[in-house]
C-alpha cells in the first residue's frame, strides 16, 4: 500500500495470485482452482462450467450449474436450504427418499415415485390408502350406535354441482358429483363432519365414517326381517 505497511496485491511465481482488503486476505488462486474469503455479490447472471462448491456442508454439483433471476438450475442438487430444512432429497435411486415437489404440466407430483400426485386440488393415489388406526386394542370408552336404521333413512342421497361461491373457492361447477348434505350427516352422526378444507365456514362430510352407521343399520334391518320371517314361519 501507499504506506508500504500491507500487501494489498500479492503475486508469486508457481505459487498463486492474493488478493487482500485491510489487510485481510479476500481472494486466493490456487492450483486447483481459487478461494473467496467472504460475500460474492452478483449483478446479472452467473454460470458455473464445473463443479461449484459452497462452504458450511452445502454444496451445489453438476456438469453446468446456472444461477439466474433467483433461480437456481443443476443437475444434482445436495445439503439444506434456510427455507426448506424439513425436505431432504436423496441422490440416487436407492434408500430414503423424502417427498419433493416436481412442476409438470398442470400437475405436482410428490417423490419417490408418480404414484401420488394432485391436480386442481384433486388427490389421485394408485395404491392403496392407509390412514388412521382401527386396531381395538387402542380403543376405550366404545359405545354401540343404536337407531341406525332411523338416521340412515334420515339420510338423502343426490346429485348435483357446486354453485357459484364453491367455484369461488375452487371447486368445478361444472361437474356433476354425488354425495350427501354435511348438514343432515351433522344432525344423526357428527362425529362424521369436520370443517371443509376449503374454507372452515363450511363442512364437510368425512365419508368412510359414515360406513359404521350403515353396517348398523343392516343389522337392525336384517334383525326386521328375521322377525317376519319368524312370523311368517308361524
Amino acid at each position: 500500500n501507499k504506506a508500504d505497511t500491507e500487501f494489498m496485491l500479492r503475486a508469486v511465481s508457481n505459487e498463486g495470485v492474493v488478493l487482500y482488503y485491510d489487510g485481510l486476505i479476500k481472494f486466493e488462486t490456487l492450483s486447483g482452482g481459487a478461494i473467496v474469503r467472504g460475500d460474492i455479490e452478483v449483478t446479472e447472471d452467473l454460470q458455473v462450467d464445473d463443479n461449484l462448491t459452497v462452504l458450511d456442508n452445502a454444496n451445489f454439483a453438476g456438469n453446468t450449474v446456472q444461477i439466474t433471476s433467483n433461480i437456481v438450475t443443476a443437475a444434482e442438487f445436495k445439503g439444506r436450504a434456510d427455507e426448506t430444512i424439513r425436505v431432504q432429497v436423496n441422490e440416487g435411486t436407492n434408500g430414503n427418499w423424502y417427498p419433493v415437489m416436481t412442476n409438470k404440466t398442470g400437475q405436482q407430483t410428490l417423490h419417490r415415485d408418480t404414484r401420488l400426485k394432485f391436480n386442481g386440488g384433486t388427490l389421485s393415489v394408485t395404491g392403496d390408502l392407509i390412514a388412521f388406526a382401527s386396531d381395538d386394542r387402542l380403543k376405550t370408552n366404545k359405545e354401540q350406535l343404536t337407531g341406525a336404521l332411523d338416521k340412515v333413512c334420515s339420510l338423502s342421497g343426490f346429485t348435483f354441482n357446486f354453485n357459484e361461491t364453491a367455484g369461488e373457492l375452487g371447486f368445478n361447477t361444472d361437474h356433476t358429483y354425488v354425495g350427501v348434505s354435511a348438514q343432515d350427516v351433522q344432525k344423526v352422526l357428527p362425529e362424521a363432519v369436520y370443517p371443509a378444507p376449503a374454507s372452515d365456514e363450511y363442512i364437510t362430510v368425512q365419508y368412510e365414517k359414515i360406513v359404521p352407521l350403515l353396517i348398523e343399520a343392516i343389522k337392525e334391518l336384517s334383525d326386521k326381517v328375521s322377525a317376519l320371517e319368524d312370523k311368517l314361519n308361524n
